[in-house]
Order: structure tokens, then sequence, then C-alpha cells
């Protein structure tokens, strides 16, 4: 049962910072969208 309890506890973590991650490279490709369509509006 620990070891399937660790397992768990590591995958929530992992699940975690792969959430982390996808929202930071959401937000960047948001702002490099907005730069693009201010040059191109301009």
């Amino acid at each position: 049962m620990a070891t399937a309890t660790g397992w768990h506890a590591g995958s929530s973590i992992y699940r975690r910072g792969y959430l982390v991650a996808s929202l930071r490279a959401g937000l960047i490709a948001l702002v490099l969208l907005t730069i693009l369509m201010a040059l191109v509006l301009n």
C-alpha cells in the first residue's frame, strides 16, 4: 500500500508540474500572439 500511495503522490506532483508548464507555455504564446497582432495592425 505504501508504494501505491507514494506512486500516487508522485503522479500528482508530476501532473501539477505539467499543468504549470502548460499554463506558462499558453501564457507565452498569448503574449507573442498579441505582439504579432499589434505589429500586423500597425
